[in-house]
């Protein structure tokens, strides 16, 4: 009976010796836990930092806007999705629309 209860307690004891190398891999489980966290939630909590170009608002200008309709007309002429007279037509539409802002603006200076 001797040798019986000794053989419980050393088995008992041996359970206790494996509790203390979990404590690390829980510890370190749960710093991981956070780190994770943190990285995940950090937007939430600091604000960004300034973008390296600042985007302003450009007041609208109408001559742009018809010049860059213009360009996109060359474009789809040349690649072939507007026919000519249709370009023609339209192209010559827009260059007297920017002549005529271009001259308005003129006039108010």
């Amino acid at each position: 009976m001797v040798k019986m209860s000794h053989l419980k307690r050393s088995q008992h004891s041996a359970g206790y010796n494996n509790m203390p190398a979990s404590i690390p891999v829980l510890i370190l489980i749960t710093l991981t836990v956070f780190v994770i966290l943190a990285i995940v939630f950090r937007p939430l909590f600091f604000q960004k930092s300034s973008p390296y170009f600042t985007r302003t608002q450009q007041p609208f200008d109408e001559s742009v806007s018809v010049l860059e309709l213009l360009s996109e007309l060359e474009v789809d002429y040349l690649m072939g999705k507007v026919n000519q007279a249709d370009f023609q037509e339209s192209s010559t539409t827009l260059k007297q629309r920017y002549l005529q802002i271009d001259a308005d603006a003129n006039q108010k200076k």
